[in-house]
């Protein structure tokens, strides 16, 4: 009876490593991994509201009515993903702490010279290895300071069990809603400095390599102190306008332990498995990592018609790296004084359809409008709900409604659209982008916020009352590449739960 409900099987091989990994952590004792979880110290590190979905590891997400409070996330608001137990550093770890940069691969190069040659013949003096402390990179390198959403690959897993096939087909993983997403402002020095100055510069371009570009260096390997490994391309890695850091800072603040204390790698635009926390080694080499976080499974979208991994072979699939394009909606309520806008007795129904999908007499007039962003900003309680006067509402009315949220798009795309729709799609109003907007054309690494004031179609039952009348809206994000999100999940289900990017739907009971 359970066989039709089973997603997949765990290879033999990939079971042990878990294993063998666990007796790692566990160090064969009774001591509990856990015992030094941020949640656990005395100060507070982590946001009361968040939503924890499990807390060994921590995987807690922002809950909706926060989510686009404020455009950059507070720092212990922002939302946690972690594998492991985070790591504990005494303070001579922290008065030491160094990565170790591998930058061996490039003295192998196809041509079979040696890469300690400069361009002139001359002897380099690059090593092997280089260990750059934390002060180094402080003190010696230009601070860089980065706007950036991260977003987990896993975002609205629960929407793909909710929605497929009635909810019978289920995916693996943490059901995170739409608040495994934040955005900060990220302090610290870029990468590709810092590769540049151990190689030197005038043996190396943007890609890491010689000027020749034949060096066979395609990715970029990053270790963390948790075991965690992963990479990405060089040409992303080592680009001067990919913007990857070596962050200390978030939101002008160290970083937290929860966030990768006292280093980690913010990659814009990737999925944020790929910003690699708690960063101790960085590697140039010809392949991509191994292990489960890379070649594995875990990071891998299969085709929607496998439930069992052994029928495709996950070395010819890629890993998720550069993210698509997706939008969230964290409030809506009706707009006051609207009343139903299919009421309106001087006109004819073929009048009142204009009225509506042509979107005029919709909207409050622009100095209520105004009004209102300005008391939202302020933080102050705005003006909706219906009015007292307001006729009672009916299965079929239309309303207008105000709905909020948020829309990002990776590889550093900008959002140009965001089509909302309160009528399952039959009209659309493009919202107003109110933060965000007018970032750098291909490093439009952060997300927008939007409001949008919508028709919107009454349901419910007749003679339920107000308190049972609903309504459900839907958002669809556009960015400049003209990539659009699909109406529906099921076509990109995946055995994991990644990449959910369909319209985001929500429904909100009308007072």
């Amino acid at each position: 009876m359970m066989e039709q409900m089973m997603i997949g099987r765990l290879d033999e091989s990939d079971q042990y490593l878990i294993e063998s990994a666990m007796e790692v952590e566990t160090d064969g004792s009774d001591h509990d991994p856990y015992s030094h979880e941020p949640y656990r110290s005395a100060g507070r590190s982590r946001h009361p509201a968040l939503l924890v979905h499990n807390d060994q590891p921590m995987n807690a997400e922002v809950p909706a009515e926060l989510l686009t409070r404020h455009y950059l996330t507070p720092n212990d608001l922002f939302y946690v993903r972690n594998h492991h137990p985070v790591p504990q550093l005494e303070e001579d770890d922290l008065r030491d702490y160094a990565v170790t940069f591998d930058l061996s691969a490039l003295r192998k190069g196809k041509k079979g010279k040696s890469r300690r040659d400069g361009p002139d013949g001359s002897s380099s003096s690059l090593d092997d290895t280089v260990d750059i402390t934390l002060d180094d990179l402080r003190t010696k390198f230009p601070r860089t300071v980065v706007t950036a959403t991260l977003q987990c690959s896993g975002n609205r897993r629960a929407d793909y069990d909710r929605e497929v096939q009635g909810g019978t087909k289920r995916t693996t993983g943490t059901q995170w809603g739409q608040g495994a997403v934040s955005t900060a402002r990220w302090g610290g020095v870029r990468l590709v400095d810092v590769v540049r100055r151990i190689r030197g510069k005038d043996g190396v371009d943007d890609d890491g390599g010689d000027d020749d570009g034949d060096d066979g260096i395609d990715h970029v390997i990053f270790e963390s102190l948790d075991g965690m490994i992963s990479s990405i391309p060089v040409h992303k890695a080592l680009s001067p306008y990919g913007d990857v850091l070596l962050a200390y800072e978030m939101n002008g603040k160290p970083l937290s332990r929860d966030h990768g204390h006292p280093l980690r790698l913010v990659v814009p635009g990737y999925t944020a498995v790929r910003s690699v926390k708690w960063l101790s080694r960085v590697e140039l080499s010809t392949d991509e990592a191994e292990g489960p976080w890379q070649r594995g499974l875990n990071y891998k979208v299969l085709p929607p018609g496998v439930t069992d991994a052994n029928d495709v072979d996950l070395e010819k699939m890629p890993s998720v790296m550069e993210a698509s394009v997706y939008s969230g909606i964290t409030r809506v309520e009706r707009v006051r004084d609207a009343s139903p806008l299919n009421r309106d007795k001087k006109k004819t129904k073929e009048d009142r359809t204009e009225v509506i999908e042509s979107g005029e007499k919709n909207n409050p007039s622009t100095a209520e409008a105004e009004a209102m962003e300005e008391a939202a900003e302020a933080g102050e309680e705005e003006k909706s709900g219906a009015s007292p006067s307001s006729p009672p509402l009916r299965p079929g009315d239309r309303v207008v409604v105000r709905a909020r949220g948020w829309a990002w798009a990776g590889g550093g795309r900008n959002v140009v659209r965001i089509d909302v729709t309160g009528d399952g799609g039959r009209t659309w109003t493009s919202a107003d982008v109110k933060r965000g907007a007018g970032q750098r054309p291909g490093r439009a690494w952060a997300w927008v916020f939007w409001t949008a004031d919508v028709p919107a179609v009454v349901v419910g039952e007749e003679g339920g009352g107000d308190g049972r009348r609903t309504v459900e809206v839907a958002s669809k994000a556009v960015d400049d590449a003209f990539n659009i999100q699909p109406e529906h999940c099921d076509s990109n289900w995946n055995v994991r739960g990644l990449g959910n990017g369909s319209w985001y739907r929500a429904t909100a009971r009308l007072a």
